[in-house]
């Protein structure tokens, strides 16, 4: 894994010329990680650069969270764009609409294990549950180290019949841990659904998460991957160590871009 720098001339090449479908974590990527996840915030500089990027002739810009798509829809606020919800769970296409995979009788399920959880971890200070619609995540960055093993605990045990009887699933990400649907739906799955049809487009996917993985080891012949972060050991091809770096990089592909729009 190498270091993403634009002046490298394959790299610059490949992203200079042709059409180019950017894939964006959020947390992590976009934004820092934020104690509480209703405390991150998208900077309205941040959201006029992907509208810019996604109005770039070739080019089209997908947000892909583990949030909720009502929730990375709203936090994001840009409306030419495509956003994955619940790591590949729902989608929102411009054009289609949202889609939306939970299969039947997982709400009732889920609705169940909400409740364990909520009760079992009120009053364990640092932990904070989070309604995702058709998932939930414990999350417990803030929560010091007795705190996030009894939460675990109350977590495992909440989980542990659905799981083994394959009604529900459970993700591991950073500091958090999270129910998801039965099934093989993931990040990786969606953008390669996203890229069924689009013809000869080059896909660049940036993230930071475990969850993010999927997406590189699915993009891993066909894309430029990037991991976003301090840690390495990532399946991406190439790293960035910020948040803000990501940012710098999309306003460097965004000029990049339009350059090659004003000699054309």
């Amino acid at each position: 894994m190498q270091r993403l720098d634009l002046q490298e001339n394959r790299l610059r090449a490949r992203l200079k010329r042709g059409s180019l479908f950017v894939f964006l974590d959020y947390d992590g990527t976009l934004v820092p990680i934020a104690g509480r996840p209703q405390d991150a915030r998208t900077p309205a500089k941040t959201a006029r650069l992907l509208k810019r990027l996604a109005s770039l002739p070739g080019c089209r810009v997908a947000v892909v969270s583990g949030r909720a798509l009502s929730d990375i829809r709203k936090r994001v606020g840009v409306g030419n764009i495509v956003y994955v919800g619940n790591h590949g769970y729902e989608m929102f296409i411009p054009g289609k609409g949202e889609l939306d995979y939970a299969p039947p009788g997982y709400r009732a399920v889920l609705s169940g294990i909400k409740k364990r959880i909520t009760a079992g971890v009120n009053g364990i200070k640092g932990i904070v549950c989070e309604d995702k619609r058709i998932s939930l995540a414990l999350h417990f960055r803030l929560a010091d180290k007795r705190g996030t093993l009894l939460a675990k605990k109350v977590f495992r045990g909440a989980v542990a019949r659905a799981v083994s009887e394959g009604a529900a699933a459970v993700k591991k990400g950073k500091k958090v841990l999270e129910i998801l649907p039965p099934g093989r739906h993931n990040k990786g799955t969606a953008v390669k659904e996203i890229l069924r049809g689009a013809g000869n487009i080059t896909p660049l996917y940036l993230g930071d998460d475990r969850t993010d993985e999927d997406a590189f080891r699915a993009l891993k012949h066909q894309g430029i991957t990037v991991y976003v972060g301090a840690k390495r050991g990532s399946a991406a091809g190439y790293y960035l160590d910020s948040p803000r770096e990501a940012v710098l990089f999309l306003r460097e592909l965004r000029a990049l871009r339009e350059e090659t729009i004003c000699r054309s």
